[in-house]
């Protein structure tokens, strides 16, 4: 699971990357980010359709691509499946992912922004993730 996501999450963080700064990464100059992420994330629908426990993921993923895309309703409403199935299977750390997702995607003064925070910050303090915990500290900023 985590080599068919991990590959996704790197070509859309490289593709975020990418918009945020305005312009492409002089090593990555030739490659095309929005189709490498959108082929990554076929790769890893197939392996979650054959194994169930890739579907947060997945999802979470595939949320990330339409938000990259422009589709914010669209990648919210995925982010919240995502942190669903995550809940019901037990998987702490893709709700958290899926929380920070829905929280760094809203506006900063969202009524709902703060309880995502929340949300995310309890999962990765269950699972020590601290990269994360770093990352939602970076998105309390105003």
């Amino acid at each position: 699971l985590d080599g068919y996501s991990g590959v996704a999450e790197v070509y859309l963080e490289l593709w975020e990357m990418e918009i945020r700064t305005g312009q492409p990464d002089m090593d990555l100059a030739n490659i095309d980010l929005r189709s490498d992420a959108r082929n990554a994330c076929k790769a890893l629908e197939k392996y979650a359709r054959v194994f169930p426990i890739g579907q947060p993921s997945f999802l979470l993923c595939r949320g990330l691509y339409e938000s990259l895309s422009g589709r914010q309703s669209q990648s919210q409403r995925l982010w919240k499946k995502s942190f669903e199935l995550a809940k019901e299977m037990g998987l702490t750390y893709i709700q958290g992912r899926a929380q920070l997702e829905i929280a760094r995607h809203l506006p900063s003064d969202h009524p709902d922004r703060d309880h995502h925070i929340e949300m995310a910050e309890n999962c990765f303090s269950q699972t020590e993730s601290l990269y994360e915990l770093e990352r939602l500290k970076e998105i309390r900023r105003p």
